[in-house]
């Protein structure tokens, strides 16, 4: 009889590319939680401080790097500062997002050529450059998992955010190119496709009457919470998902009646 498969991540080294609040912080805290050590990466160095301090407080072990991700050299400084601390990397979790992109990633018309760049640089070249840094590290000790962070907005075909829209595809595609050049090599990669999860800043960007309407049309009655992303984040970091590589994981309520993201 074989036995349940196992969900623990002791002794793995887990970098959360902007995990100091969030969903990257409530997924920081559950790996802490199955036994990894964890690399807090965050622009916000004091929260990514409380997140380490939190997981100290219940016996786990985090390290805590300030760093950009809109600039690459920040990204590549942050994989190597995790690879000098503890000599390996098991996991990588791309969630960093660009908070400044709010007032200004529009429609077509509406949005300048640089805001794109942005987008881009934020949510495909920064994930992109963080797993080249990675990938190498993880074959060294025998492999490791990657998540990339995506969005239904990245197969919806929104009015708006056009640059996050593109960013956000750009980083599904970039999942499945991992998972199939390097999955020889022990490398699996999977990508989390959020609906609307209710972090501070959706709260701070969303309009009440929008996610009224999208909490009536969930299929489950209700928004995402910061920790939802948690359990399906684990599940992928560990060897339950072993034979899991390429995927896009609606982590979303099921859908949302009327719209296909």
């Amino acid at each position: 009889m074989t036995g349940a498969p196992s969900f623990a991540l002791d002794e793995r080294v887990i970098l959360v590319a902007g995990g100091g609040n969030g969903s990257g912080r409530e997924c920081a805290l559950a790996y802490a939680a199955a036994g990894a050590s964890v690399v807090i990466g965050d622009i916000n160095v004091t929260a990514a401080k409380a997140v380490g301090d939190e997981i100290a407080s219940r016996g786990g072990n985090a390290a805590v790097f300030e760093y950009d991700g809109s600039d690459l050299d920040s990204v590549r400084a942050l994989v190597r500062f995790t690879a000098s601390e503890y000599g390996r990397i098991d996991g990588l979790h791309n969630i960093a997002g660009n908070p400044t992109l709010h007032e200004r990633d529009l429609d077509l018309l509406s949005s300048e050529v640089s805001t794109w760049e942005d987008a881009f640089r934020s949510h495909f070249s920064a994930y992109a450059v963080a797993a080249q840094e990675a990938i190498p590290v993880m074959i060294e000790t025998g492999g490791g998992s990657i998540i990339n962070t995506s969005s239904g907005m990245a197969i919806s075909g929104d009015a708006i955010k056009l640059g996050y829209q593109v960013g956000k595809r750009a980083a599904e595609l970039l999942t499945m190119h991992i998972a199939h050049a390097y999955g020889r090599q022990g490398i699996r990669c999977n990508a989390l496709r959020y609906g609307v999860i209710l972090t501070a800043n959706a709260k701070a960007h969303l309009d009440q009457a929008f996610l009224d309407d999208a909490q009536d049309r969930n299929w489950l009655g209700r928004l995402g919470e910061p920790r939802d992303p948690a359990g399906a984040a684990v599940f992928l970091m560990s060897d339950a998902a072993a034979f899991i590589s390429g995927q896009i994981i609606e982590v979303a309520g099921g859908k949302m009646s009327g719209i296909q993201g």
